[in-house]
């Protein structure tokens, strides 16, 4: 899943605590973080607690993905619950406009999304007042070298989840957007863009257009009818699947991406030799700590280990529900991880947040970890390593895995994706605007931080930094690409693999278990309630 969120808190590492103490009962409390919820984004709390009822074996489990899964009705939306907590106001909510803006342009009117707006109620207008407006309105029409975009043109709303540098970025290109246009944007950015989303569109003040990394939660969007095809919007050359994945049975496209990351390398400090610790359990930097959905990195690294071993016809199959948890090569890769981490090393997982300690630069230079590999993203550049991100490389993770090399090219990717739920002229204008080969380009040269693109008109002579360009090579160049799996799941299978991850380091030695309540949780979804994915490779 895609890690991009930053912040601490400080539940999660006494709930863990406990889970390497109590076992599976105690781990419930390590992804229970959903009820600091504020400004309308409650409702997300149950949609997300799929993960706090699992003490007591697999029925407890699978209830509580039934109860807490959404209801699909015009009432009760779907449920992209992925982040779980309640979201603070970013640190950039009360800056000023950035220096890129046009200066005489008023200012974005938001920038950190508490609620939805508040609406003010219309009132009837005296008919003085009204003859006097449409006066006005045919005066200022019928002016002479009046030309360009008039009163007709309504604003767009996009909600994201990039805040500081990275929405400074995407606004420089909102600004251009809005030169060449005269279409406004309002640009609302919060790492909690999922629970933000979901209770809008529970009020019926969805945003116009939103940005989400789960195909898995628009799939369900999709679904429930909340979100408009987009069809045309697109120039289907300038993206190769899996990137234009569909809900199954679905001819429409409902979601373009936006952003892409590489997720299939291992990262290490420049000059090193991570082959001489690739066999070392203790080499590993491994942390399962996040602020809402403790327990993804070790999906990544699971997913990661399937793919290198089993190819992509197994992962597809596999992703899009197809395949038991508990085949041979889902099982294989389960123990693949478990077994290379020693008892010690998983305990220390289960402990510690995969960033590393406050204000400092990731495990993989932290002195405490006493690390040299990682299994990470192309985003820990920006959201791990920081400032000390040029002193980072990477080895792709087919070369250097343990137990799970391969020498074919097929690597795990994740996306940003754009998806329309309010259907206007202006919003399809500033959607072929940012999936263009041209806008995707100027992101990428122009971004103080890493910004990878799924267009394929996009080439690594748009980075100017060798390892963005070999890691956008590889975006471009590899035998195939597979959306990372619990992205493209369903939410109430998402949130429960991430859980079972974290009973798993408690008690490797019972993963039969762990698969089979995973497969008994799958099986009781409603299949007329549930959104698989058609295909995920490409």
């Amino acid at each position: 899943m895609n890690g991009g969120t930053e912040g601490r808190e400080t539940v999660g590492a006494d709930a863990t605590t406990d889970a390497t103490s109590d076992g599976a009962d105690a781990t419930t409390d390590t992804t229970d973080t959903t009820g600091t919820t504020t400004n309308g984004t409650d409702a997300t709390t149950d949609t997300t607690d799929t993960t706090g009822t699992t003490t007591n074996g697999t029925d407890a489990i699978t209830d509580a993905a039934v109860r807490n899964r959404p209801a699909h009705s015009a009432s009760a939306r779907p449920s992209p619950s992925g982040s779980g907590t309640g979201w603070r106001t970013p640190a950039h909510a009360a800056r000023t406009r950035p220096a890129h803006s046009a200066p005489t342009r008023p200012p974005r009117s938001v920038r950190a999304r508490p609620g939805p707006p508040a609406r003010v109620p219309r009132r009837a207008a005296p008919r003085r007042l009204l003859l006097l407006c449409l006066a006005l309105a045919l005066a200022v029409t019928a002016l002479p070298g009046c030309g360009g975009p008039t009163g007709t043109q309504r604003g767009v709303t996009i909600l994201a989840p990039w805040t500081e540098e990275e929405a400074a970025a995407f606004e420089a290109l909102l600004d251009q957007f809005t030169d060449r246009t005269g279409i406004e944007v309002n640009y609302q950015g919060t790492p909690a863009q999922r629970e933000v989303l979901l209770s809008e569109v529970q009020a019926g003040t969805a945003p116009d257009l939103a940005v989400i990394p789960g195909p898995g939660e628009l799939a369900d969007y999709a679904r429930n009818r909340d979100l408009i095809p987009l069809d045309g919007i697109a120039d289907p050359g300038e993206y190769d699947e899996p990137w234009l994945a569909r809900p199954a049975g679905e001819e429409h496209t409902y979601w373009l991406p936006v952003k892409a990351d590489l997720k299939s390398i291992v990262w290490h400090e420049k000059g090193a030799q991570p082959e001489r610790f690739a066999d070392d359990p203790a080499r590993w930097c491994v942390g399962m700590g996040a602020d809402a959905i403790w327990g993804w990195p070790g999906s990544d690294w699971i997913e990661d280990i399937l793919l290198q071993q089993s190819g992509t016809d197994v992962y597809e199959k596999w992703v899009t529900g197809k395949l038991p948890w508990t085949s041979p090569e889902v099982r294989r890769a389960w123990t693949t991880w478990g077994g290379f981490l020693t008892p010690d090393g998983a305990r220390r997982a289960l402990l510690t947040d995969y960033r590393g300690p406050d204000g400092g630069d990731g495990l993989l230079f932290d002195p405490g970890a006493d690390c040299d590999l990682e299994h990470q993203g192309s985003f820990a550049r920006v959201h791990i390593y920081h400032d000390r991100a040029d002193e980072t490389d990477f080895e792709l993770s087919s070369e250097i895995l343990p137990r799970a090399r391969s020498s074919a090219r097929h690597r795990e990717v994740s996306g940003d994706y754009v998806a329309m739920f309010q259907d206007s002229d202006e919003g399809r204008q500033l959607m072929a605007f940012l999936v263009s080969a041209d806008t995707q380009r100027t992101w990428a040269e122009s971004s103080r931080t890493p910004v990878f693109s799924a267009n394929s008109r996009v080439t690594p002579a748009s980075y100017g930094d060798e390892v963005d360009r070999r890691i956008a090579r590889e975006l471009r160049e590899a035998d195939a690409l597979c959306l990372d799996a619990s992205d493209a799941m369903p939410p109430p299978v998402r949130n429960v693999f991430h859980q079972k991850i974290l009973e798993y380091l408690a008690d490797p030695g019972d993963v039969d278990t762990v698969l089979e309540d995973l497969q008994r949780l799958q099986d009781s979804l409603d299949p007329a309630e549930t959104s698989w994915l058609s295909s995920v490779c490409g």
